[in-house]
């Protein structure tokens, strides 16, 4: 039935956002069944036995992909700036990130559709109209283990200082620990060296915005980092680096400190 309407992009732009919204729909059900049985699993010893309710039976994120991924990948590219377009690009870069913050049960995602997926990402959180509809429906994307993940966190960064000036007080300060959470964890999970750099740099520059109203802020980011150095073998690179943070850290607090002393 779906197929049917044919490819979304080639519809005019106010059934296009109803088209992509309704195909979300049918996927978003087909996450809810993958979801309801996977839990009901842990209740059922023999679950995996029954193939009637097995999750194996359920299309994982590569079959989704498979059947719409070209339509929504081409939708989140489309430019054109009435609100039925640009409504319909939010909604199919929501789905996207919904698709991939699923767990997969039976394999990883092709890495043509991840490519695609951070391709399209890095374009949308660049895009005011795209960007709120992304940070919300991605909350677990780095808690997956996505291949090459982590390499978005400057990306989502970027994104984040973006939308925090158009944001009440109260969602700043939600949004700024957001983002302090998705430094350290990224930090502790990762291990590939070639991008420690950039965590590190990331991490600097919220210590440099935020060490005035947070003091034990760098508390806190040392002991992270100190952590990383001690259990991985690092470059002596990377760990000259580490310690130019830590450098700066110590900078920053007493310049903290001298500001404290005249207010």
């Amino acid at each position: 039935m779906v197929y049917l309407i044919n490819n979304p992009c080639t519809l005019p732009s106010s059934k296009f956002s109803l088209a992509i919204s309704g195909i979300g729909k049918i996927i978003e059900a087909f996450q809810l069944i993958s979801l309801q049985n996977i839990f009901e699993s842990s209740f059922h010893q023999d679950f995996l036995q029954d193939t009637s309710c097995s999750f194996f039976s359920i299309p994982d994120g590569n079959t989704l992909l498979n059947m719409f991924g070209p339509w929504f990948f081409q939708a989140c590219m489309m430019k054109f700036p009435d609100p039925g377009t640009q409504n319909g690009r939010a909604v199919a870069f929501g789905v996207l990130c919904k698709i991939f913050c699923l767990p997969q049960k039976r394999e990883k995602f092709l890495r043509n559709y991840v490519t695609q997926f951070y391709l399209a990402l890095i374009e949308g959180l660049h895009i005011d109209t795209c960007l709120s509809t992304i940070l919300m429906s991605t909350t677990s994307l780095f808690d997956t283990e996505l291949e090459g993940v982590r390499m978005m966190v400057p990306d989502f960064v970027v994104g984040i200082r973006m939308i925090l000036p158009k944001l009440a007080p109260g969602f700043k300060i939600d949004l700024k620990f957001y983002m302090l959470e998705l430094l350290l964890k990224s930090l502790k999970t990762e291990s590939q060296h070639i991008i420690f750099d950039i965590f590190f740099t990331l991490i600097n520059v919220y210590v440099v915005e935020d060490v005035a109203f947070c003091p034990r802020l760098v508390s806190l980011l040392v002991k992270s980092i100190q952590e990383k150095v001690l259990t991985m073998n690092l470059s002596s690179d990377v760990t000259l680096y580490a310690f130019d943070v830590f450098k700066d850290f110590l900078g920053y607090m007493n310049m903290s400190n001298e500001i404290a002393k005249y207010e």
